[in-house]
């Protein structure tokens, strides 16, 4: 008898990421470095993929037109046996920012402003909402009569809550009370010469 040999069965599978620049996949261990990528696997291989988002992006799902992912679609991390060609579509979507809420009070009103990274504040309470992890410069400016006397906020304060001129990184929302004592007038003597 003669047998002819049965040449196997080969796949090709395109991998492709959106949106583009959002998340890469790891392919049975190997990070794929560009998309879209193409290869060919024998049919019946078994092959692991790993969705990774990249900074601000969450992964969302996968998509194959011919194929079942195992646990399921929404899993970032899968496989499936592939057994014809396909299109593998690993969905990203964009994370909103974290936003905290700043206010900004001076104690007692009217005694001083603040500079909050180049910009005298115009009016008090001010409030506006930043990113997390924004870093902010303060500087307290005494109005005539009064002198600066101290910071009070949650976030740390650097090099001190008494220096006039520091910095905070706004990790929560926070309010920044800037303190400043009233100053004595100078007492005069007056001098009488005979």
């Amino acid at each position: 008898a003669y047998f002819d040999s049965v040449p196997p069965t080969l796949n090709n599978l395109t991998v492709l990421v959106s949106p583009p620049g959002s998340g890469n996949v790891k392919l049975n261990g190997t990070l794929l470095s560009s998309y879209p990528y193409n290869n060919t696997y024998l049919s019946s291989t078994l092959l692991n993929i790993i969705g990774i988002p990249n900074a601000g992006y969450n992964f969302v799902q996968w998509t194959l037109n011919n194929h079942t992912i195992n646990p399921n679609d929404f899993s970032d991390t899968a496989d499936f046996t592939i057994t014809t060609s396909d299109t593998l579509i690993a969905y990203f979507d964009s994370v909103p920012p974290t936003l905290y809420n700043l206010t900004v009070i001076v104690n007692p009103p009217n005694s001083g402003n603040v500079n909050l990274n180049g910009t005298v504040l115009s009016s008090y309470p001010y409030n506006s909402t930043y990113v997390a992890g924004t870093n902010f410069n303060i500087i307290a400016i005494a109005n005539g009569g009064f002198a600066f006397n101290s910071w009070q906020l949650l976030n740390a304060i650097t090099p001190n809550n008494t220096s006039a001129t520091a910095s905070f990184t706004l990790n929560a929302s926070d309010t920044l009370i800037a303190f400043f004592d009233s100053v004595p007038p100078p007492i005069l003597h007056q001098l009488t010469i005979m």
